[in-house]
């Protein structure tokens, strides 16, 4: 137990500042080999789940489960940590900056995914801290910014990673560091190291011996420098006064412990080899389908479905080759709910929503038959929510394609405000289910039927304006044509002894022939002048015949009233 041998002292402090509610969280653990420390500070909005607690507890399952110092394993469990963040964002994507200090008590790693930070001291100075991933971190690293500037520029929160980002995750994890008799190392979020710099820690470290005397100096100055708004803030002090070491008398005997087990196992193997083989192999087949059954109800509660259904996969291979019926029977279930699911959210993403609604509703179908898991791992009540919100999706999904197929085809039909009405009930459903694509066709479909509605309004009035001007032009010529029928009337009683008379009348019909002749050419009606109305109306074919008739009219009148004059003249 190297707990015994080593005298590390830890301190904390974690505050909501002037907030309601404190998103940023701490916990340590100190085992009798190994330690694990968490600051963690949660990214987002939800009131409900605290995505950097969540985060840390996580992490700690994993690490407490099975304590490590390798880097493979450690960088398991922080992408475990990242998907279950994923898995946990209904309301909202939860994100949390994180970072994380594994030690054997004689080295140290950390891992950083954000801009949380560790600072180490030695020999009562400044060592290094952990790099944030930030935008103002790359632009420290190009040296375009100081470490001083860093700490206050507007980039410093425009992070390029944390755990939660759905565009990839990409965790920092160090190398081993070797911890030397009286190191110190703090660890705090970003609401504290904003205002206090590296020589203020230095200084706190120097003049404190207790990590709470330490912190309580630190939190003062930081207090003092803050305005009326002050951020969620966690500050950790971990002094390493003294740290495990391996003598060599211990190196020795390990080592002659190892090769005596060298010569001694491989003789012991082969001389109770053949007693012992099928009892190790029956034990061990019953333990492993224990094992992966209990492995897919954890990732099942975490909702790491993927891992689940490969647990209970391996868990139905394992209990087949024990022949436990009733075992069987349970796992199989387990792993038929997990594959239509998983089935589902394949065909759910490639947008197939009727097979996919199809593998949801055969998934709760094997869930009715399921009275409970029996370890309670994962509630049927919580896995019948959780296919019933997928079902209702899809259908919603289906409801918002059958509403823009409707559009489509009133659209193609002419019928565009019923067009528009479809479209737009589809574009509201669609944003109610984040189904961002239909949204944004089914808007751009709304304003096209809206832009033919339009069209329709505008050609509507322009046909109600020509009809207008139709009705003017032809209740002008018709009266035009009255005068000149008046005209000839009286022409013609005037024509056996008044010559001059009815040559003055059919003088003037022919002038209002030819202003009926000329009436469509008009500025005031150029725009109808192409109408059939116009074009083949009777009274204007008639004027420009009748005009020629009553210019030969008045030549032979004109002739009859020179003849009459030269009678009367002789």
């Amino acid at each position: 137990m190297r707990k015994n041998s080593i005298e590390f002292k830890t301190g904390f402090t974690s505050e909501a500042g002037t907030y309601r509610t404190n998103k940023d969280f701490f916990a340590y653990a100190e085992l009798d080999d190994y330690a694990c420390y968490i600051a963690a500070d949660g990214l987002d909005s939800d009131d409900e789940v605290k995505s950097a607690e969540l985060a840390a507890n996580c992490f700690f399952e994993h690490f407490m489960e099975n304590p490590t110092m390798s880097r493979r394993k450690i960088k398991n469990y922080i992408m475990h940590v990242h998907k279950k963040l994923i898995a946990n964002s209904t309301s909202v994507r939860l994100k949390s900056s994180i970072v994380i200090m594994v030690t054997d008590y004689t080295s140290i790693i950390w891992v950083v995914s954000g801009n949380a930070r560790l600072y180490h001291f030695r020999k009562g100075g400044f060592s290094f801290r952990s790099k944030d991933q930030s935008v103002a971190q790359m632009m420290l690293d190009a040296g375009k910014i100081s470490e001083e500037e860093c700490n206050m520029h507007d980039e410093r929160n425009n992070l390029t990673n944390f755990i939660g980002n759905a565009k990839g995750f990409t965790p920092f994890i160090s190398k081993k560091f070797k911890l030397n008799d009286g190191d110190s190392v703090v660890m705090s979020t970003s609401g504290f190291w904003e205002n206090i710099d590296t020589l203020d820690l230095v200084e706190a470290l120097k003049e404190g011996t207790e990590p709470s005397e330490i912190i309580c100096g630190l939190e003062d100055l930081f207090l003092s420098r803050q305005s009326k708004v002050i951020e969620n803030y966690t500050l950790a002090v971990i002094l390493m006064n003294k740290v495990f070491k391996e003598g060599p008398k211990q190196d020795k005997r390990i080592k002659l412990i190892k090769k005596i087990a060298m010569i001694l196992v491989p003789i012991l193997i082969v001389a109770s080899i053949g007693l012992i083989v099928r009892n190790v192999k029956k034990k061990n087949l019953v333990k492993d389908a224990f094992q992966y059954e209990q492995d897919g109800d954890k990732n099942l509660k975490d909702k790491l479905y993927d891992q689940a259904e490969e647990a209970y996969s391996n868990a139905v291979k394992a209990v087949k080759a024990i022949n436990e019926k009733e075992a069987l029977q349970r796992v199989e279930r387990k792993h038929s709910i997990l594959k239509k699911l998983l089935e589902g959210d394949e065909q759910y993403d490639k947008q197939d929503f009727k097979n996919a609604n199809v593998s949801y509703t055969d998934a709760m179908g094997n869930l009715k038959f399921f009275s409970q898991y029996d370890n309670n791992a994962f509630s049927k009540e919580e896995m019948y929510n959780t296919l019933d919100k997928k079902i209702k999706n899809t259908k919603n999904c289906l409801n918002v394609i059958d509403l823009f197929s409707k559009g489509n085809k009133l659209f193609d039909g002419g019928k565009f405000a019923e067009a528009k009405k479809a479209f737009e009930d589809a574009k509201k459903l669609a944003n109610e289910i984040y189904y961002t694509d239909m949204a944004e066709k089914s808007e751009k479909k709304a304003g096209e039927a809206d832009e033919k509605l339009k069209e329709i309004e505008k050609d509507k009035g322009k046909k109600n304006e020509e009809e207008k001007l139709l009705a003017t032009f032809t209740n002008e010529v018709k009266t035009k044509w009255k005068d000149v029928e008046e005209l000839v009337k009286d022409a013609k009683g005037f024509e056996t002894k008044e010559y001059e008379k009815a040559i003055g009348r059919y003088n003037k019909a022919i002038e209002k022939c030819e202003e009926i002749a000329k009436l469509p050419s008009s500025e005031d009606y150029k725009a109808i002048k192409d109408k059939k109305e116009v074009t083949e109306m009777k009274e204007i074919k008639d004027a420009i015949k009748k005009q020629t008739e009553f210019e030969d009219k008045v030549i032979d009148l004109e002739k009859k009233k020179e003849e009459e004059a030269t009678k009367k003249a002789g």
